[in-house]
C-alpha cells in the first residue's frame, strides 16, 4: 500500500473510512500467492466508460468558485445562522461512556433516540434525544450479539436495529423493553459497504467476487432475499471491477421512493426505483479523483495501485437522505498537511425526484442523519464527538429548481 502512515492515520481519525484502499493495492482473488513487482499498464481509473455524456445526465453541479479557500477549509462547524446547536456528544477527557471511540454511523429512531455506531468500541450506543447516555449493545467478538468490523446502522420499523459488518453479515436486535436482543443474523455472500432501510425491506450495497455485475441487494427483514439490482464499476478484468466497486454509498429517499448510489471514486450520484430501474443520474464536475492505475504483476495477474494520495484529490465519503426529497452527497477533498489543513467536505443537495441539484458548501462536517427537525453530524477531529443542530428550515428548496 503507498499511502503513508501520516495520511492514513489523520483520514481515520476525520472519520473517512476508506476501506477501498485497503484492497486497491493488489487486487487478486482469494487463494492466489502475493504478487510479485507489478509493472503499470497505463490505465487511469476512473475510465471514461464510467463517466456518462453530460446530455445523458440530470444535472451537473460544479462546486463553488474558491469554496475550498478560507476559512470553511478548516473543518469548522460554522453552519447557517438559522441552525442552532441543541445538543453535543463526546467529550476529550472522561469516563468510558463520556468519549467516543469512534464514529462510524448515526442514526434516529421516531421518538428521536439516537444511535451511535462506535467502530472503535465495536458497539451501538444509545442516546436520549437531548444526547444523554442511556445504554450500549454489541461488544468486539465472534459470539451472537457481538460485532466484528461494523460498517454500518439502520433502524426499521417494529424497534428493529439492524448493524452490517464487513465479515458478510447483518446482525438484527429488537428493542424489548429496555434492552436490545439479537433476533437474527442474516448471512451475505459479499461484504456489504452500506445499507438502508425503506418500505421494510433492506437495501445492502456490495458486489460478490466473480462476474457479479449487481451492486445492490434487496432482503426482507427476515432476510430473504427479494432481488438485485444496480452497476458495478466498468471494467472488463473482474478483479479491477471488484476493486473498483468496494467501498460504495448508498441512501433510501422515502419520499420520492428512490434508492441513491455511488461510488467512493467515480463523480457519478445514481438514483434507482425501488424496482431497480436507472431513474437518473447527476456527475459533480469538479471531482479531482485520486490517482487510481491499473498494474500487472510478474505473473501477469491484474490489480490496480493507489498513488500516495495528493492536496486537492476528492473521495465520496457520505451520502444521507432527509425526510424530505434531499440527498445529501458529501466528498471529502484531501488536506495539505504542510499548511495544518484539516479534511474539509464539499457538500451537495440533490433532489431525489428528477436529480438536479445544488452545492451548499465546505463548511459542514460528516452530516449522518437528517429528519424535519434536526439534523446529526459526526467528526473525529480533533476528538471524536456528534453535535445535533435545529433545522430551522429546509437545507435548500430543490423543487423550485
Amino acid at each position: 500500500m503507498n499511502l503513508t502512515n501520516s495520511i492514513n492515520a489523520l483520514l481515520w481519525h476525520a472519520g473517512i473510512i476508506l476501506l477501498l484502499l485497503s484492497s486497491l493495492a493488489a487486487c487478486r482473488n482469494p487463494g492466489q500467492a502475493p504478487p510479485g513487482p507489478q509493472v503499470a499498464r497505463g490505465i487511469i481509473h476512473p475510465t471514461p466508460e464510467n463517466i456518462p455524456d453530460d446530455a445523458d445526465l440530470a444535472d451537473v453541479i460544479r462546486i463553488a468558485p474558491n469554496a475550498s479557500k478560507g476559512e470553511t477549509a478548516t473543518h469548522p462547524l460554522v453552519l447557517a445562522p438559522s441552525n442552532r446547536e441543541v445538543a453535543t456528544i463526546g467529550v476529550d477527557e472522561g469516563g468510558r461512556y463520556d468519549m467516543i471511540g469512534r464514529v462510524q454511523d448515526i442514526a434516529v429512531d421516531e421518538t428521536g433516540q439516537i444511535y451511535l455506531l462506535d467502530s472503535r468500541y465495536n458497539e451501538v450506543r444509545v442516546y436520549s434525544r437531548d444526547g444523554a447516555f442511556v445504554q450500549a449493545f454489541g461488544g468486539p467478538g465472534q459470539g451472537p450479539g457481538e460485532f466484528q468490523a461494523p460498517r454500518a446502522l439502520a433502524i426499521a420499523s417494529e424497534d428493529l436495529i439492524l448493524v452490517a459488518e464487513q465479515f458478510h453479515s447483518i446482525k438484527v436486535f429488537e428493542k424489548q423493553k429496555d434492552t436490545f436482543v439479537l433476533r437474527k443474523t442474516i448471512g451475505l455472500d459479499f461484504a456489504p459497504n452500506d445499507l438502508c432501510i425503506m418500505n421494510d425491506l433492506i437495501y445492502v450495497h456490495g458486489l460478490k467476487e466473480g462476474n457479479e455485475r449487481a451492486t445492490i441487494h434487496v432482503f426482507t427483514l427476515s432476510g430473504e432475499h427479494e432481488l438485485s439490482f444496480g452497476e458495478s464499476y466498468k471494467s472488463a478484468n473482474p478483479s479491477v471491477r471488484y476493486a473498483l466497486s468496494r467501498g460504495g454509498l448508498i441512501t433510501c429517499n422515502a419520499q420520492a421512493q428512490v434508492i441513491a448510489t455511488m461510488f467512493q471514486h467515480v463523480p457519478i450520484l445514481t438514483g434507482y426505483t425501488t424496482e431497480g430501474a436507472l431513474k437518473w443520474q447527476t456527475r459533480f464536475a469538479d471531482f479531482n479523483p485520486l490517482l487510481i492505475e491499473e498494474v500487472v504483476d510478474d505473473h501477469g495477474r491484474p490489480g490496480v495501485q493507489q498513488h500516495v494520495p495528493k492536496p486537492g484529490e476528492h473521495v465520496a465519503v457520505q451520502l444521507t437522505s432527509s425526510t424530505e426529497e434531499e440527498i445529501i452527497a458529501q466528498v471529502v477533498e484531501i488536506p495539505d498537511r504542510e499548511k495544518n489543513k484539516r479534511p474539509f467536505f464539499h457538500t451537495f443537495a440533490v433532489s431525489a425526484y428528477n436529480g438536479r441539484g445544488t452545492y451548499i458548501g465546505a463548511a459542514y462536517p460528516l452530516i449522518y442523519t437528517l429528519t424535519s427537525d434536526y439534523f446529526y453530524t459526526g467528526s473525529n477531529l480533533p476528538f471524536p464527538q456528534v453535535k445535533i443542530y435545529a433545522r430551522t428550515a429546509p437545507l435548500t428548496n430543490l423543487s423550485a429548481q
